[in-house]
């Protein structure tokens, strides 16, 4: 049980952790890592200033008792750094934290038994087109869909709980909302959860404009449309998606909304990058540096400034963005911070 929960200056607590265990990525999706800037010359981090599994550990550890319930392992693609299931085995073993994994499901089918064995049983996976031509141009890279749609395949056999992302872009994959859902609801009925993220203003290179994003009431008209949906209540403070249920009880889908219905002022996530910055909001434009203290500070020295960090926390981007568009010119890049 948490001693004393961490409440932020809008008052909402910290509850969630994602970490991004790495800023690389085998993929090179254009709202994230588009080619044109992540090269052969784009200065990724070196492997000295990335913070080892057991400091990213002791902060999990430190806290925990402060109210921490969940922690998402991102990217970049997790999979892709050395000896991630070794830290995954000792991160499970944490009292009172839920852990899942976000992934582009490209490496996944050869660790799932791993997963499951050791008591992993969440995943998302970004998938953003259901067609393999489709799915080739946007990911920009070597890699076909059939591979990813196999991980998802055995990962139902093993029992997981499966949620697929979707980022819709207007003119990029928006007409492959309703494939989507008709894939799925036939495959898996019941198994997989849906999710439409509206396009977000992460980063400084993928071109946003709000003219490209299809709002989640757009979204929700075209399923809707095809597949009567009802909301579903949920109980879970801090969910980023609008649930809804389809009418005839086969399955679920979630639309996020964070441009369009922003939830800012339900956010309990605080984000912590391989390089040992922390971050409170998804849209920052610059984070904290726990890596020196990680390395030369006390327990104590590191929970004061974490515990300080979140209780000055008022960030409501989403909320404001139609002010700070124009002002807040830099952002942390989507593959750095972990979505």
């Amino acid at each position: 049980m948490a001693t004393k929960t961490i409440i932020d200056s809008l008052q909402r607590p910290l509850l969630d952790l994602r970490i991004s265990v790495t800023d690389r990525c085998n993929f090179r999706c254009s709202y994230c890592m588009p080619k044109s800037i992540f090269n052969q010359k784009y200065p990724y981090l070196p492997k000295s200033d990335i913070i080892t599994y057991e400091e990213i550990l002791r902060v999990v550890k430190l806290l925990i008792p402060f109210g921490l319930r969940k922690v998402r392992i991102t990217g970049g693609e997790p999979f892709i750094r050395h000896d991630l299931t070794k830290f995954l085995k000792e991160l499970v073993l944490l009292p009172n934290i839920k852990v899942s994994i976000t992934t582009n499901g490209s490496l996944l089918e050869k660790h799932l038994d791993f997963l499951r064995q050791i008591g992993i049983n969440q995943i998302t996976i970004s998938l953003d087109s259901i067609t393999n031509q489709n799915f080739k141009k946007i990911i920009n890279a070597k890699f076909s869909i059939d591979e990813v749609l196999a991980a998802i395949d055995q990962s139902v056999k093993l029992g997981f709980t499966i949620k697929i992302n979707m980022v819709v872009i207007k003119d990029i994959n928006h007409q492959e909302i309703l494939p989507m859902v008709e894939y799925f609801r036939s495959r898996y009925p019941n198994k997989v959860i849906l999710r439409f993220i509206e396009f977000m203003d992460v980063g400084n290179y993928i071109g946003w404009q709000m003219d490209k994003v299809i709002s989640a009431n757009e979204i929700f008209s075209i399923i809707h449309n095809r597949f009567p949906l009802k909301t579903a209540v949920s109980d879970n403070y801090g969910e980023v998606a609008t649930r809804y249920q389809f009418e005839d009880g086969i399955g679920e889908v979630g639309i996020i909304s964070s441009v369009t219905k922003p939830f800012c002022r339900d956010c309990t996530r605080m984000r912590l990058t391989a390089n040992g910055k922390l971050f409170t909001c998804l849209f920052a434009s610059s984070g904290y540096d726990l890596k020196t203290l990680l390395r030369d500070g006390s327990d104590r020295q590191l929970i004061n400034t974490i515990t300080d960090i979140w209780h000055k926390r008022d960030d409501r981007y989403s909320e404001l963005r139609a002010t700070n568009i124009n002002s807040q010119n830099q952002k942390v890049e989507m593959s750095f911070i972990g979505g």
